[in-house]
């Protein structure tokens, strides 16, 4: 799955539609291990929370502008609060790659 994922970005480049500075790869549950996993190349079967915050210090360590967004009594699936989430990953998202 993780190769397709990588195979439709390269695509989508080489095509002229996404421009390759502006790739962005987000999710939750399995889409979280797929934005991981694309971003340290390294394949694992979930995200766990502990993964998540350690991947977070790792970037903030390395100088990136990261959101890392925990909330309290919210379910695997965001079902919850499922409307700030989204709120707070379309900002993020125009702030770092624009409309």
């Amino acid at each position: 799955m993780q190769d397709d994922v990588t195979d439709g970005t390269r695509r989508l480049i080489a095509d002229g539609i996404a421009d390759p500075k502006r790739i962005c790869v987000v999710g939750a549950s399995y889409g979280g291990y797929a934005a991981l996993a694309g971003a340290a190349f390294t394949p694992d079967y979930t995200v766990r929370i502990d993964q998540g915050e350690a991947m977070n210090r790792a970037l903030e360590r390395a100088g990136k502008k990261v959101t890392f967004i925990t909330i309290k009594g919210e379910t695997h699936h965001m079902q919850m609060t499922a409307t700030r989430v989204l709120s707070e990953l379309e900002k993020f998202l125009k702030e770092n790659i624009g409309d």
